[in-house]
């Protein structure tokens, strides 16, 4: 039997797919000779978009919380304490990131509510970190965007 989901091919008498565990129980079985259920990824350029923003947010993040710790530690300074403090801001931003595209590649929408509340924690963290929060500036954008398409397009990914 093949998959309805994934199109992998079965043994006959199985419960679950091996490949992606659809559960077979209470699905007809396909007409012989009928092609695979196609799967698609509706949100296929905010998934690339929030990736790429949330892998430069991985590094702004070390980039801000190694400065802040040097400032902090060579001076101690008040905008050591604030790098750090915007640090923080991109981890939370990147990680909402990493979870929001997970979710759109599994298709489904709400993932786009993270991104953008990922992208509007990386703006904040833009103004933040003093001399360093600029560096914020080349990846919210990205998940904004990401967020912003992905509940745009919500709505007709699901109405399909």
């Amino acid at each position: 039997m093949n998959c309805p989901n994934c199109g992998t091919a079965n043994e006959g008498g199985g419960t679950f797919c091996t490949s992606c565990g659809t559960e077979f129980h209470n699905l007809e079985a396909p007409a012989a000779g009928s092609a695979p259920a196609a799967t698609t990824k509706p949100y296929k350029a905010e998934v690339i978009m929030g990736l790429i923003g949330s892998i430069v947010g991985v590094v702004i993040f070390l980039v801000m919380l190694i400065s802040g710790i040097v400032r902090l530690g060579a001076f101690y300074s008040f905008g050591g304490g604030l790098a750090i403090t915007g640090s923080m801001f991109v981890l939370a931003a990147f990680i909402l990131g990493f979870i929001g595209t997970g979710q759109l590649n599994k298709g489904l929408g709400k993932g786009g509510i993270l991104l953008t509340i990922g992208g509007g924690l990386g703006f904040i963290a833009s103004f933040i970190g003093i001399w360093v929060g600029w560096s914020a500036w080349f990846f919210f954008p990205l998940l904004l965007a990401a967020g912003i398409m992905a509940l745009a397009r919500k709505r007709s990914v699901e109405q399909s």
